[in-house]
């Protein structure tokens, strides 16, 4: 035993210096019904086709918050990523700390054993960027497709502030109130289980 966990720190994973960050942001989910429509109406707004990458988050058992680790792909990096935020539907704030990592499969296996996994999204992701604005076009494993966008905000900017921008952006995307998600996709994953093992 002693020497399995010997090479768990001997293996540590590398952090990338000056990587590590705060993030203040508004974000908002939503389900796509129309997913042609939808790609329409954000290229009309960022003028872009956006970048495709494939990623899987891998959450892990903590006290409070979210912290998971996310692997993107062609990335060779990942990014640990803890967050706070509301569960409820719209625009919300979103604090949350990011860490930039090289050998991520090995963190990965160290936050496993140290903490426990407690589940994994993976999804296809579609980025568009439009100054302050981060868009996601996510096709999710298991539930489908959801547009997710964020308003990143300054030092000086205020909560009420990013949420107007956030309101404007839904407008712009014609994104119903109806649509809103207020939880996280391993939250509607984990939903789905417990439905499914009931149906059987």
């Amino acid at each position: 035993m002693f020497s399995q966990w010997n090479s768990i720190f001997l293996q540590a994973p590398q952090i990338i210096p000056s990587k590590r960050k705060m993030v203040r942001n508004v974000v908002a989910k939503a389900y796509v019904e129309d997913s042609e429509e939808i790609e329409g109406l954000i290229f009309h707004y960022t003028d872009s086709l956006g970048s495709v990458i494939a990623q899987e988050d891998i959450y892990f058992n903590v006290p409070q918050g979210r912290l998971k680790l996310r692997i993107s792909s062609p990335n060779p990096n990942g990014q640990l990523i803890y967050y706070q935020r509301p569960n409820i539907a719209g625009p919300k704030v979103s604090d949350s700390r990011l860490t930039e990592v090289e050998d991520v499969l090995c963190l990965k296996k160290t936050l496993s054993l140290a903490l426990g996994e407690l589940g994994v999204v993976q999804k296809r992701r579609r980025v568009y960027v439009k100054d302050n604005v981060h868009i996601h076009l996510d096709e999710v494993k298991g539930i489908g497709c959801f547009i997710e966008f964020s308003v990143a905000l300054d030092d000086m900017d205020t909560d009420e502030k990013g949420i107007e921008q956030a309101m404007r952006v839904m407008e712009v995307l014609q994104i119903e109130k109806s649509s809103l998600v207020s939880v996280a996709y391993l939250d509607l994953l984990m939903q789905n289980h417990e439905t499914d093992k009931h149906i059987i």
